[in-house]
């Protein structure tokens, strides 16, 4: 006959245990509740060197880009966020023929 194992005397007889590690379900809320604590901690300071080391990078590759596309350049240039921070306007809503075509009124009327 198998006896079935009794909780250790530390941790209550009503705390569900996890069969693999063992540790009761307030362990490992404490344990999460530990991790948090770490992770608010770090965090400024991780938002500090991702912003440098984006300033780092941002200033590479202006410098580098010429040399890295070479002839392309002046195309990857049109898309890059990096290079051309403004970007480019939005697509028209409307249909590219019709536009041209109130353009080319609007330009015959001026006359």
């Amino acid at each position: 006959m198998r006896v079935s194992p009794e909780p250790p005397p530390d941790r209550p007889v009503h705390a569900s245990v996890d069969r693999i590690t063992g540790h009761t379900m307030d362990e490992w809320a404490d344990l999460c509740r530990r991790l948090d604590e770490a992770w608010r901690g770090i965090r400024p300071r991780m938002k500090a060197l991702r912003v440098q080391l984006s300033a780092n990078v941002r200033s590479a590759h202006v410098s580098l880009a010429p040399l890295m596309y070479g002839d392309d350049y002046s195309r990857h240039r049109r898309s890059c966020r990096v290079c051309n921070p403004a970007g480019n306007p939005k697509p028209l809503k409307v249909d590219g023929r019709e536009y041209a075509r109130r353009r080319k009124n609007r330009r015959r009327r001026g006359r």
